[in-house]
């Protein structure tokens, strides 16, 4: 898959929506529903995003910033409440989340799902878009973490009972999952820098330690004084342990092993 394939194609996700609403998906008036801007929680899997948006809700300036665009919860919700356009089932999760205090909302998206946002011109029911992406800088424990969350299906540290058994080591799938992650952020800054919108890129590795500061640069970039936020401690735990760090360091001896082996046959001595 090209990189620009995640933009231009639709995933499973936007099928899914568009089967379910029979086409019904674009936003096709000129004026925005909401006066303030949507914001997307740019991710890819395992990257931390869920640890920052835990934060950014923490502050209570911001609702939602989950998986809300995943088409099995769309098609869920939106049957349960009759909704027959995804317009009117989007604009329902925003007044929802709304109506507790906070007075932004955003949205969990990957790439491909906000160029889905782009395309049904959802974007064009807020008085505009901030984009917040975030990245891992050590991609190799990501696509170990994500390679033991696949196996296991523990996806977070509050699931319990989720391991089916324990996971195994797999070089190949590891591989897979550096691959993607490199073509899910190139995209994903291909696509943000491509809207010219106001954006700003967090990296886990930097604020899992002093969140503080890029809570509050997030904060303005939504236009809020951010005068008296603070960080409550997060609702999530660490997932990584002995089994993450084993596999990081097989991966490794093994990609030198296979880098030494490799090459062009040149028949030296």
């Amino acid at each position: 898959m090209r990189t620009t394939d995640f933009l231009i194609k639709g995933n499973v996700h936007e099928t899914g929506i568009a089967s379910h609403f029979q086409g019904r998906t674009r936003y096709r008036v000129d004026t925005p529903l909401f006066p303030t801007p949507l914001t997307v929680l740019l991710f890819t899997n395992r990257c931390g995003s869920n640890l920052f948006g835990d934060y950014l809700r923490g502050t209570g300036r911001i609702a939602g910033l989950t998986e809300s665009l995943n088409h099995q919860e769309v098609v869920r919700r939106a049957t349960a409440s009759g909704i027959a356009n995804y317009p009117d089932y989007f604009a329902s999760q925003v007044n929802e989340a709304l109506q507790d205090g906070p007075t932004h909302y955003g949205v969990k998206a990957s790439a491909g799902q906000l160029a889905m946002l782009q395309r049904w011109n959802i974007t064009g029911m807020f008085n505009g878009l901030v984009v917040l992406r975030v990245v891992r800088e050590n991609l190799l424990a990501q696509a170990v973490s994500m390679l033991i969350a696949s196996q296991t299906g523990k996806w977070a540290s509050f699931v319990t009972g989720a391991d089916k058994a324990p996971p195994e080591y797999d070089f190949d799938g590891i591989v897979k999952w550096l691959n993607r992650f490199n073509q899910e952020n190139g995209a994903g800054q291909l696509l943000t820098a491509s809207l010219g919108v106001p954006h700003l890129t967090v990296t886990y590795e930097v604020f899992r330690d002093d969140p503080l500061p890029w809570v509050q640069s997030a904060l303005r970039l939504l236009g809020q004084d951010v005068d008296g936020v603070t960080v409550a401690p997060p609702s999530l735990s660490k997932q990584a342990d002995a089994t993450n760090h084993a596999f990081r360091e097989r991966f490794r001896a093994d990609l030198v092993e296979r880098m030494r082996g490799g090459g062009p046959e040149l028949g030296l001595i």
